[in-house]
């Protein structure tokens, strides 16, 4: 949280610091956590988040990057996945750094973070969820079916399949593009 007290936040900023985090017994460690992605009237959330890990002799190195409003354009809590295979063995800090880029009442003054972990995940995790359909429909008449697909696995999926089922029965498909690392898409069916 950035605090002014003449309320222009802008190109103000904030760092979390974690404490010393020990990587030799993690396996290809990913450290994942959620942002959130505020895009309310339209307006983008333009505040920038940057990770460091911090190694034992103090070196600050930057392993991510990102203008908020690029994870998505819905708002949203987003999860972010970012490889940490390069510290394997070894004992770092992260710092989360928030960079708040609002100026006066367009944007958002703060950066939103939350869930943070460092684990092994799979190459290939794949999630449903945000699922937007009809309670009930009326016989006969065609309603839609929204739901997101996020990439949770430590690398790219390369044409995942989305499938519509009714009653254990398939009624449609859909082949998606390339799915990236800690990406998501929407899918729609109309049925």
């Amino acid at each position: 949280y950035v605090d002014d007290e003449f309320g222009n936040y802008h190109d103000e900023w904030t760092e979390l610091l974690s404490p010393a985090i020990d990587l030799s017994g993690v396996e290809d460690p990913m450290l994942t956590f959620y942002t959130y992605n505020w895009l309310q009237n339209g307006n983008p959330d333009l505040n920038t988040l940057d990770v460091y890990a911090v190694t034992a002799d103090g070196t600050r190195h930057e392993v991510y990057h990102t203008v908020i409003k690029d994870l998505g354009n819905v708002q949203s809590w987003e999860r972010v996945a970012v490889d940490m295979k390069e510290f394997t063995g070894q004992t770092v800090s992260l710092i989360f750094k928030g960079t708040i880029h609002a100026q006066d009442d367009y944007g958002y003054n703060w950066v939103l973070i939350d869930n943070i972990r460092i684990e092994h995940i799979a190459k290939v995790d794949l999630s449903v969820s945000d699922i937007e359909a009809p309670v009930q429909s009326e016989p006969g008449e065609a309603f839609t079916i929204k739901a997101r697909i996020t990439n949770e696995g430590a690398a790219d999926v390369v044409s995942p399949k989305a499938t519509l089922f009714h009653n254990g029965n398939e009624v449609a498909s859909k082949e998606l593009g390339t799915l990236r690392f800690s990406s998501s898409e929407f899918v729609e069916f109309t049925h």
